[in-house]
């Protein structure tokens, strides 16, 4: 449950998400809070993520008591072999313009965070649209219904597999001419090609816009293992 409730802002437009392999849904208070946690939703490391997770206490330079409570906190999994785990994030997600308008107001709460995530053995992140628009979000947005659907048909999967343990590398289309010469039956594979890209395990540079051109590399082994209910029926 989150630090605080969040109030219905009439500037903005928040919602809940849903993050795989996390109970409920996360709040959003923007826009923009909404696109960070469809990112932090579709990131197979990430464990949880929680709304308004803390109000830190501070005194501004009159002594006056103030009260700052960040936007998420991230926590995220091990890696394969349960060696290293990536720190808890306390992030903060801003317009740019907002930053720099109001950075007298924010240099202080800012800092306070900062002292307060490395107490608690976290970071503190400051997140804002520059980050996160691009190619990789709106690749996200696409991909993440596919996370949602149900688990593939296996004799389908297994066919895209084993032409890519032979091509190895190929284009989306180039992969269906290889699996098929019959468009509508393209069609019907299409489907299970992108949700195997968004479960990794067929690789794509997600940096660049997804099409009917998009370079795809076969992914031998199990991508991300300990998200066992994120990955929850995939081809072995």
């Amino acid at each position: 449950m989150g630090s605080r409730e969040i109030a219905i802002l009439t500037h903005s437009v928040g919602g809940k998400v849903h993050v795989p392999g996390q109970p409920g849904s996360v709040r959003t208070e923007s826009t923009l809070e909404t696109d960070f946690t469809l990112l932090c939703a579709f990131d197979p490391t990430v464990e949880q993520i929680e709304s308004q997770p803390v109000t830190i206490p501070y005194r501004d330079p009159t002594g006056r008591e103030r009260h700052y409570t960040p936007d998420f906190l991230v926590q995220y999994l091990p890696d394969r072999d349960w060696v290293r785990r990536k720190v808890p994030e306390l992030v903060e997600v801003k317009r740019t313009e907002d930053l720099t308008r109001r950075h007298d107001e924010y240099a202080l709460k800012f800092e306070v965070a900062r002292a307060y995530a490395e107490w608690r053995g976290w970071t503190f992140r400051i997140v804002t649209d520059q980050d996160l628009r691009g190619p990789y979000l709106q690749n996200a947005k696409f991909l993440l219904p596919y996370l949602r659907r149900p688990a593939w048909h296996e004799p389908t999967a297994w066919d895209i597999r084993k032409a890519m343990e032979t091509l190895r590398e190929a284009e989306v289309r180039a992969l269906l001419a290889t699996l098929t010469p019959d468009p509508e039956a393209q069609l019907r594979y299409l489907p299970h090609i992108w949700q195997m890209v968004a479960y990794r395990y067929l690789g794509a540079d997600l940096q660049l816009p997804l099409n009917m051109r998009t370079p795809l590399t076969y992914l031998p082994h199990d991508p991300y293992p300990l998200k066992k209910d994120w990955i929850h029926d995939g081809p072995r």
